[in-house]
C-alpha cells in the first residue's frame, strides 16, 4: 500500500512539473510568434506607406514644380 501511494504521489508530481514546463514552453513560443508577427506587420505598413508616398510624389510633382507657383485647383484635384 505504501509503495502504491508513493508511486501515485510521484506521478502527480511529474504530471504537475510536465504541465508547468509545457505552459512555460507555450508562453515562450507565443511571445516569439507575437514579436515576429508584429515586426512583419510593421514592415508591411512601412512598405505600403513608402509606395503610396512615391505614387503621390509622381502625380503631384508637376504641380509643385510649377515655376509660376502652386495652382490650388490642380493640387486639390491631385489630392482627390
Amino acid at each position: 500500500m505504501a509503495n502504491n501511494s508513493f508511486r501515485s504521489s510521484v506521478h502527480r508530481m511529474l504530471v504537475r512539473r510536465l504541465a508547468l514546463v509545457a505552459l512555460v514552453v507555450c508562453i515562450i513560443f507565443a511571445v516569439i510568434a507575437y514579436v515576429s508577427e508584429r515586426n512583419r506587420v510593421q514592415n508591411v505598413i512601412v512598405d505600403l506607406s513608402r509606395i503610396q508616398v512615391q505614387r503621390f510624389n509622381k502625380r503631384a510633382l508637376p504641380v509643385f514644380d510649377n515655376a509660376a507657383g502652386i495652382d490650388k485647383n490642380a493640387l486639390q484635384s491631385e489630392l482627390n
